[in-house]
């Protein structure tokens, strides 16, 4: 069991701080109210509910299709030994994980947890870049923070170092050797907060419902009343029996399910009458809940609904998702994490001023149409604005401007 310090970040499930250490325990609001299931453990809750981890998986697997750029400030591609070392050691960070593997790890503790800690190998300063990059998990990372905030300007006066702490193993990172990335929090402008805590209603649902069917399915079978049928006395209906209504009940028990070995149907000479005390699951729209829950857990992560199994889905609108899922939430944040990894890896004071890592998809063929596209809406302004020069309404350095904020590429006179 791993070794948990008490005053950690992330120790909230096991000693009140514990934000991540696994537990069976559930939270319940109110003696009769609403019943939630704890997102304060992430860990466990990604595990569980496979529509969470369907989703992340989709996105992660969309962000690891990267191919990284070093470039400079001009915008060309970097071509020197040293961006050579920079490629050996991003397409094979450590001796465990591929240059895949490695980014969607990254990206799956970081929107599980709503933090995600990079460690870098580096032993000597004298080194370009470091021997190995790993992804340490936030079950096991705690940010030591030194109290004081706002009137800082730098990172290392609010955070002065990070503790691993697993088993009997204890260590305490200088916070030069860790990236941290977080997803912010409403009110702590230093510890991230983990996505599934604003969850909490469509993963209980999503939770209850497959528990509800499950005991349908596994154990309960139909719930209900047997009771006395139409016998009747003087006195009104005759009750059951001691005897009879003990030998019922326990035939019931024993026999009553849907496995192979059990016996689908309970024979008694008794006169009863079944009165149901359930509703039908189609009636209880069980499976309706469940879609619906997934909606929002779709939108929450940023991707879109055809990309996931549906009968609705056609090559069209799937295409046409995957383009939009790529544009408006895998590229901005593989930018992100690419300027993050760049400071990281101090690529401005190897490769110069203005040097940065590019996250680049272009090699995706479903992609390559849209810069197609692009092409011919670039070549249609080029030539209006040519027009333009030719019929002196604007000069050539103001066309120049023109399609240099269009194409945020500098060009010469």
């Amino acid at each position: 069991m791993a070794l948990l310090d008490p005053n950690g970040w992330f120790a909230r499930a096991l000693f009140g701080k514990n934000y991540f250490y696994k537990s069976t325990n559930s939270v319940q609001l109110g003696n009769k109210g609403a019943v939630y299931i704890d997102t304060d453990k992430p860990s466990e809750l990604y595990h569980a509910i496979p529509q969470l981890k369907t989703i992340i998986g989709k996105k992660k697997s969309m962000f690891a299709n990267v191919v990284p750029i070093v470039k400079d400030a001009k915008r060309k591609p970097i071509e020197t030994k040293q961006a050579e070392e920079f490629y050996k050691l991003i397409y094979q960070p450590n001796v465990m994980q591929s240059f895949n593997e490695f980014l969607e790890n990254q990206l799956e503790q970081l929107d599980v947890y709503g933090n995600q800690f990079t460690y870098k190998n580096k032993p000597s300063s004298l080194q370009t870049f470091p021997i190995a990059l790993w992804n340490i998990s936030p079950m096991y990372m705690n940010p030591i923070t030194t109290g004081k905030v706002f009137d800082q300007i730098e990172r290392k006066d609010i955070i002065s170092g990070y503790e691993y702490c697993e088993a009997n193993v204890k260590k305490i990172y200088d916070p030069e050797y860790i990236m941290y990335m977080r997803h912010n929090s409403l009110d702590n402008p230093i510890i991230g907060t983990s996505p599934l805590k604003f969850l909490k209603h469509p993963l209980s649902n999503i939770d209850g419902a497959y528990k509800f069917r499950n005991v349908l399915i596994n154990e309960k079978g139909a719930i209900g009343i047997l009771s006395s049928g139409s016998n009747k006395d003087s006195m009104g209906a005759i009750p059951l029996r001691k005897e009879e209504k003990e030998r019922i009940e326990n035939a019931h028990r024993k026999n009553y399910g849907i496995n192979d070995e059990q016996m689908k149907l309970l024979i008694t000479e008794a006169n009863l009458s079944w009165t149901p005390m359930s509703f039908p699951t189609k009636d209880m729209m069980l499976f309706e809940e469940v879609a619906e829950d997934t909606l929002i857990l779709i939108d929450h992560f940023g991707m879109n609904v055809n990309l996931f199994a549906s009968k609705s889905a056609t090559y069209e609108n799937v295409t046409a998702s995957i383009k939009q899922v790529y544009s408006d939430t895998i590229q901005p944040y593989a930018d992100k994490y690419f300027q993050s990894l760049a400071e990281f890896l101090q690529i401005e004071k190897i490769f110069g001023k203005g040097a940065y890592i590019e996250a680049s998809y272009e090699h995706l063929k479903i992609l390559q149409e849209n810069k197609k596209e692009g092409a011919e809406l670039f070549k249609s302004h080029v030539e209006s604005i040519s027009q333009l020069v030719s019929a002196q309404i604007i000069t050539t350095q103001q066309a120049a401007v023109i399609l240099t904020q269009m194409s945020g590429i500098s060009l010469d006179k």
